[in-house]
C-alpha cells in the first residue's frame, strides 16, 4: 500500500470510530445534558426563591413600617363617618365643594383596613384640587388617590370626580 492509501484508510478508520462511538455514547450523552439541564433548572430555582424570600423580608419590613404610620381611629368612631367627615374638612379648607359621596365596602389588609370613597367634586381652580390633593399628603391619615378625573367646568373653572383609597386601623 502507498503511503496516502494507508493516510486516506485511516481517516477512514477515525471517521468510523467516531460514528461508531457517536451512535454507542448517544444514551449517555443525553443523560448528561439532561443532568445538566436540571442543574441549571436547581440553579434558577434557588435563585428565585432566594429572590421570593427577599422580597418577602422587604414587603413585611415595608408593611410594619406603613403599619406604624397608619391611623387608628377613634374609640367608637365608624370609619364610613368620620373618614368622610376627615375628607370633607380638608376638601372645604381646599375651597373644593364636595357633591356627591359614594362609600365603598372596606376591605382588610393584613391588621389595616382599607375604604374607599368615591366623590364628585363641583367647580373649584387648579389651586383648590392641587391644595386638596396636597392636604391629603399632609394628613396624618394615609390617603391614597386611586382615581382622579378633571373636567373644564368654564373658565379657569374644573369639575370632576376623585376616588380615594383611606388606609387605617381599628
Amino acid at each position: 500500500m502507498k503511503p496516502r492509501e494507508i493516510l486516506l484508510a485511516w481517516f477512514a478508520g477515525v471517521i468510523a470510530l467516531f460514528g461508531v462511538s457517536a451512535l454507542l455514547c448517544k444514551p449517555w450523552f443525553d443523560s448528561w445534558r439532561a443532568i445538566r439541564d436540571r442543574k441549571e433548572q436547581a440553579r434558577y430555582q434557588i435563585s428565585r426563591e432566594a429572590d421570593i424570600r427577599q422580597q418577602q423580608a422587604t414587603t413585611a419590613k415595608h408593611m410594619q413600617e406603613l403599619q406604624k404610620k397608619v391611623t387608628t381611629l377613634p374609640a367608637g368612631e365608624m370609619p364610613n363617618i368620620y373618614i368622610p367627615k376627615l375628607i370633607n374638612n380638608l376638601a372645604g379648607q381646599s375651597t373644593v365643594p364636595l357633591k356627591d359621596t359614594r362609600i365603598g365596602d372596606e376591605w382588610p389588609l393584613g391588621k389595616m383596613k382599607i375604604l374607599p370613597i368615591k366623590y364628585m367634586w363641583g367647580e373649584t381652580t387648579a389651586k383648590g384640587v392641587t391644595d386638596l390633593l396636597i392636604a391629603f399628603h399632609e394628613s396624618d391619615v394615609i390617603f391614597d388617590v386611586v382615581e382622579l378625573t378633571i373636567r373644564s367646568a368654564g373658565q379657569d373653572r374644573l369639575s370632576g370626580s376623585l376616588t380615594v383609597n383611606c388606609v387605617y386601623a381599628k
